[in-house]
């Protein structure tokens, strides 16, 4: 069955109802189920909880990240969908707590699905996934690093980019590529400050060494 124009909220419907009698599911049967809309669906289940920015516990945003980094180096390769390694593909999750998820984010898929529309199509074929991928990687590398600030605007970004990928909407993939861009920038700047710091600190701990040593000398 060709789902390519299957709306996402639909997607998630069916997957629910397909595996209701199950008592688990595994991660490739829910990547195999979303087909061409996984990616889409996965970058913004792990990019969107960084997108708020709070003060998250050491490691979360590299755990979140490295599945992004996965994903966007997947989509850069032009893969139709996700390929997941063995060792995460055979894992599964409790059906009901796959059932819960889908019911408590539905609502939202479907009011995105009313609000946007399919334009400037490119953006959403072959070589515009590509496109995104490719920034998407380089915010997956800001996001992974333990950058502070650097995390939430780079996740807004892959976050807008999947959601006008879910429904074609090139208009709001470039809104997504703007705020990614900008949040590479600010990255950026926070490293390039840190580093100056860490360089103007280095030098004042060497001045003090130099003074403490030329007076013990004296």
């Amino acid at each position: 069955m060709d789902k390519k124009g299957v709306l996402a909220s639909e997607l998630l419907t069916e997957l629910v109802e397909k595996t209701k009698e199950k008592e688990r599911i595994s991660f490739i049967e829910i990547s195999s189920h979303l087909c061409d809309r996984g990616f889409a669906i996965l970058i913004i289940l792990f990019a969107f909880p960084m997108a708020i920015p709070l003060p998250y516990p050491p490691g979360f945003t590299t755990i979140l990240g490295l599945p992004l980094l996965f994903l966007s180096w997947q989509m850069l390769l032009g893969y139709d969908k996700p390929a997941l390694p063995k060792i995460l593909a055979n894992k599964s999750i409790n059906s009901s707590h796959l059932a819960f998820a889908v019911n408590k984010t539905e609502k939202y898929f479907k009011f995105l699905e009313s609000k946007l529309r399919c334009r400037l199509p490119y953006l959403s074929s072959t070589s515009g996934e590509k496109i995104i991928g490719f920034i998407s990687l380089l915010c997956s590398i800001s996001i992974v690093m333990p950058i502070m600030f650097g995390n939430a605007i780079p996740s807004a970004g892959i976050c807008i980019m999947a959601i006008g990928l879910l429904s074609r909407d090139g208009l709001v993939i470039i809104i997504g590529i703007i705020t990614s861009l900008i949040g590479i920038i600010v990255s950026i700047f926070i490293v390039v400050l840190f580093l100056y710091g860490a360089k103007l600190a280095a030098g004042g701990v060497l001045s003090q060494i130099h003074n403490w040593l030329f007076n013990f000398n004296k």
